[in-house]
């Protein structure tokens, strides 16, 4: 359901709205978050070291990308 909702998402944002890149972060432990972007197409890029603060410390995320197909 959540891997359906995004693919939507991500066909009207390039279609209607004209974003080229949509960028997304996910907690490196958090695995269905992680599954959804990479089954949407989405690209790791990078590890942001203590990027935000989640429930106490800064935490790292991974940032994912998916880019318009042209």
């Amino acid at each position: 359901m959540a891997a359906a909702a995004c693919a939507s998402l991500l066909r009207w944002r390039h279609r209607h709205v004209g974003l080229v890149r949509i960028q997304a972060t996910a907690l490196p432990a958090n695995h269905r978050s992680i599954q959804v972007l990479e089954r949407n197409g989405f690209e790791r890029e990078g590890l942001l070291r203590s990027y935000r603060k989640v429930r106490g410390p800064s935490r790292d995320f991974w940032m994912y990308s998916h880019i318009q197909e042209k």
